[in-house]
């Protein structure tokens, strides 16, 4: 198994914030029922991928998101996005897709801000053309565990980000063996690292 750390969260801050989360009072959540919404995401599954058979190829591309709101607690969001990468010397070229679905369940933190629990499954792809050798292609199976706090600035947009686990069950052409597993751990940890908007129907 392999492991990746993104910048890292302080320990300190991490304990603190969970203190904070786990004393502080239950609030309603944000009542969006009903509703759909479209905007730009990033599974953090897809940033546990090491591309290594041609050359350096960050997978974590930001997709298009489609989300509907069950109930005020629950959520559906479906992801996917597209993602082009060359270099010029040597001539290397790669094409990576994402696909994902996940689950939100939504604690109210205040009147215009919920905090998520993200649980998410995606299949996603890469294809490479590196000078002088075969192409190649892969595909894996991502998972991600998140904390997915989101911002209402009105009723029909918010912004959010994340944070949490994503796991990628990888295949050979990725390195190592078939189901050879990569994990990042708060990746891209950071205030817009992992950020996405919505826009609300």
């Amino acid at each position: 198994m392999r492991t990746r750390a993104g910048h890292g969260v302080p320990k300190l801050v991490a304990l603190a914030m969970g203190a904070w989360f786990f004393a502080a009072p239950v609030a309603e959540a944000k009542d969006m029922s009903g509703r759909f919404g479209l905007g730009a995401d990033t599974s953090l599954g897809w940033n546990a991928v090491f591309a290594e058979n041609a050359f350096s190829f960050d997978a974590a591309i930001p997709g298009l998101s489609a989300v509907y709101q069950v109930s005020d607690r629950f959520g559906i969001q479906a992801l996917f996005g597209v993602g082009f990468a060359k270099e010029e010397e040597p001539d290397n070229k790669a094409v990576v897709w994402n696909t994902g679905v996940r689950g939100i369940v939504n604690l109210g933190l205040s009147e215009s801000v919920n905090l998520g629990f993200a649980l998410g499954l995606g299949v996603s792809g890469i294809r490479t053309n590196p000078e002088g050798a075969d192409s190649t292609s892969a595909i894996w199976v991502g998972l991600e565990l998140a904390l997915r706090p989101e911002w209402f600035v009105t009723d029909w947009f918010s912004f959010h980000t994340q944070v949490g686990i994503g796991i990628a069950i990888l295949d050979d052409e990725l390195g190592g063996s078939d189901g050879s597993v990569g994990v990042d751990l708060f990746g891209s940890a950071n205030l817009l690292g992992n950020a996405g908007f919505t826009f609300w129907f």
